[in-house]
This record gives C-alpha cells, sequence and structure tokens, in this order.
C-alpha cells in the first residue's frame, strides 16, 4: 500500500439530519462499537475508539501547507487529523475535524481516495480493543482561502504555522502525513527572481 498521486474527489453525503437518541443506539451497534465490562470500569461499560481515522492537509493558493503541533506527544507536528466516530463516515469525519482542529467552516474537503494502514503508538493502544495494534488512515485535502483564521482547539494543539510544501512535508513527524502532502499538495513552482 505505497503512497501514489491519486486525484481528489469532493465528497457527497454530509447533509444529514441528526438521529434520536434510539436511533444512534441502534445505529452504533450496527456499526460494531465494542463494549466492554471490566472491574476498572466498576460495572459501566466502556466503548473503545474506533481505529480509522481522517488525515486532512490544508493548503493554500501559493502551495504553503498548514500544520499543527500537538500538545501529546510534545513537538509533534502535523496536518489535520482524528479518529472516525462509530458510524460516522470519513467524509463527515473530516469535515468535523477541520472545523474542530482549525476553525476552518463552509469548506468540504477533497477525498484522496487513498488510506494507509498504521502502527498505534504503543502509549496509546489502551484506546483500543484489546489486540487492535494498527489504525487505518483516509486521506482527504482542502485547499484554504487566503487569509483563512485559524482557531486551535488548545486541548489538542499548542502552535500553528503556514509552510511551503517541502519544509511541511521534513516537518510532519508522521511517514502517512508526510506522503500525503508530497502526493496531494500540488508543487507551485517558485518565480525566478534573477532577471
Amino acid at each position: 500500500t505505497g503512497s501514489r498521486r491519486v486525484s481528489c474527489e469532493a465528497v457527497n453525503g454530509l447533509g444529514r439530519k441528526p438521529k434520536t437518541g434510539a436511533q444512534a443506539k441502534q445505529g452504533q451497534r450496527r456499526a460494531g462499537i465494542v463494549r466492554h465490562q471490566d472491574a476498572t470500569t466498576a460495572g459501566m461499560a466502556r466503548v473503545y475508539k474506533r481505529p480509522e481515522s481522517v488525515l486532512v492537509v490544508v493548503y493554500d493558493a501559493v502551495g504553503r501547507v498548514l500544520l499543527l503541533r500537538r500538545r501529546d506527544p510534545p513537538g509533534y507536528w502535523q496536518s489535520v487529523t482524528g479518529s472516525l466516530e462509530w458510524g460516522e463516515p470519513a467524509g463527515t469525519a473530516a469535515v468535523r475535524e477541520l472545523f474542530e482542529e482549525t476553525g476552518i467552516a463552509g469548506v468540504v474537503p477533497e477525498d484522496c481516495r487513498q488510506s494507509r494502514h498504521f502502527r498505534i503508538y504503543r502509549r496509546f493502544l489502551y484506546r483500543y480493543r484489546p489486540g487492535v495494534t494498527r489504525n487505518l488512515e483516509h486521506v482527504f485535502r482542502v485547499r484554504a482561502a487566503a487569509g483563512s483564521g485559524i482557531r486551535l482547539d488548545d486541548r489538542e494543539h499548542e502552535a500553528w504555522r503556514w509552510l511551503p510544501r517541502g519544509e511541511a512535508a521534513a516537518l510532519v513527524s508522521s511517514y502517512t502525513n508526510r506522503d500525503a502532502i508530497l502526493a496531494h499538495v500540488p508543487a507551485i513552482p517558485r518565480e525566478d527572481n534573477d532577471t
């Protein structure tokens, strides 16, 4: 499952009605929410995190890429990322995560039709069903309007910056993020000022 250049398409089907509590529970059962009861939850059912996520590469008209620095692990630079909720389509998660992590709204990320598995950091395995060690990541991209105001979720991120495509690819902490930037952000030729 190597990285390859693919075209991106707009995601459809995002305007769904909210579900009632009963409909949501039924949908969760169909989507396979795993509930686990053990002594540490004192009789409470635990819902494990879904091992599937989105990576949304945000770029602008001049080829700069938006990167966010995570609080945990410290110094970890990345594009917009986040786990899918149980029963949530990847396109819906991409829109939700884009807004939650940057405040960018009113745009629909393009589905790059690229997905990759990666190993989950050992320190985060407790969030997943026992035996789960890999996550499936779906790649999206979105071209942000010039001057897009960025509003971070400061519980997750502590800084942001716009960098040229190559610098962004070199700085990100994840190889899947690096590959997505290089495959899906257009390379903008620099103007030659030696005239």
